[in-house]
């Protein structure tokens, strides 16, 4: 004889199935910008980067390691200044950008990074976030690690989009786990921003 076990109503509806993730990206507590600025400049930075200046970049310039495979004509698009004191991405494919914090943003809040050029309009959304989010240009961890996932990703009307939700650790008396989730987008002027889901 076969028996059925039948959950409570209440608890089938809340239980979630697992997300399918597009990509997975792990975001660790080494291997940032800030700890290779920490470790390779006279003046070490503080805290975080708020901002990364499109500037004209060389081979002169040294590229930022942990995203160096990001990189366009063997060009990466984030350098390092000749002081090591400012990180910045390469004019030709970005503007000047500005750091986001996806775990302060709330619901239906917007913030913009920064713009792309008409030649940055041609790489492919997913890539830009890859390298947005391992650039911690998109923040997705305070002071631990993160991980993060691609659920979906779209272009309608020339709008790209992309849902990402993930977590990430932190301290405070104790070990902490929150998650998040947003919107990714880049409108056909070339904007890049998030919002906050």
């Amino acid at each position: 004889m076969q028996l059925l076990f039948l959950l409570p109503l209440a608890l089938a509806t809340s239980m979630k199935k697992p997300t399918q993730c597009l990509a997975t990206w792990e975001i660790p507590a080494g291997g940032s910008v800030l700890q290779e600025q920490r470790s390779t400049s006279k003046t070490p930075w503080s805290d975080f980067p708020e901002q990364f200046p499109a500037i004209a970049t060389s081979p002169a310039l040294a590229p930022v390691e942990v995203t160096r495979k990001f990189a366009t004509e063997n060009q990466p698009w984030l350098v390092f200044s000749d002081d090591r004191n400012t990180a910045g991405v390469d004019q030709r494919w970005f503007g000047d950008l500005s750091a986001v914090d996806v775990n302060r943003v709330q619901a239906k809040e917007q913030k913009t990074i920064g713009t792309l050029t008409p030649e940055g309009m041609k790489i492919p959304g997913e890539q830009l976030l890859e390298f947005l989010v391992t650039a911690e240009i998109v923040r997705t961890r305070w002071h631990v690690e993160s991980t993060v996932c691609l659920e979906r990703a779209s272009t309608e009307q020339g709008t790209f989009t992309a849902k990402v939700s993930g977590e990430h650790v932190y301290f405070t008396n104790e070990r902490n786990k929150d998650p998040f989730v947003f919107t990714f987008w880049i409108h056909p002027t070339g904007e890049m921003g998030i919002s906050g889901l």
